[in-house]
C-alpha cells in the first residue's frame, strides 16, 4: 500500500492511494484491512480531502472491492496498457474523506 501526495501546493488536498496483493494472497481479506488502514490514515489527515486510484478494467475483483469502500469512477482510458497482447483500460476512481 503507497499514499503519495501531489508536487503542486494546489492539490495537496488530494491523495493517490495505490494498493496491491499478491494473488497468492487473494481472498485473505487483506484487501479490506489495507483499505481500511489507507482510509482511517488519510482521515487523520487535516488537509486532506479525497482519495484517488487507478485500477485496471480487467481487475475486476479490486474494482468491486473499491466500489464496496465508497470510491466512484471518475474517469476511464481506454487502451490505456497493452498486457499480453491484450488492451486493458484504466479506471480512475475517487473517494471523499469525511
Amino acid at each position: 500500500m503507497d499514499l503519495s501526495g501531489g508536487r503542486l501546493t494546489s492539490e495537496m488536498h488530494r491523495c493517490e492511494l495505490g494498493i496491491g496483493n499478491e494473488a497468492a494472497w487473494c481472498g485473505r481479506g487483506l484487501g479490506p484491512r489495507l483499505m481500511r488502514t489507507a482510509i482511517e490514515f488519510a482521515r487523520a489527515q487535516p488537509t486532506l480531502a479525497w482519495l484517488d486510484l487507478h485500477v485496471l478494467s480487467s481487475n475486476q475483483r479490486a474494482f468491486r472491492l473499491y466500489q464496496r469502500w465508497g470510491f466512484s469512477e471518475t474517469g476511464f482510458v481506454r487502451d490505456r496498457f497493452r498486457i499480453a497482447g491484450e488492451s486493458v483500460a484504466d479506471i480512475g476512481m475517487s473517494y471523499k474523506l469525511g
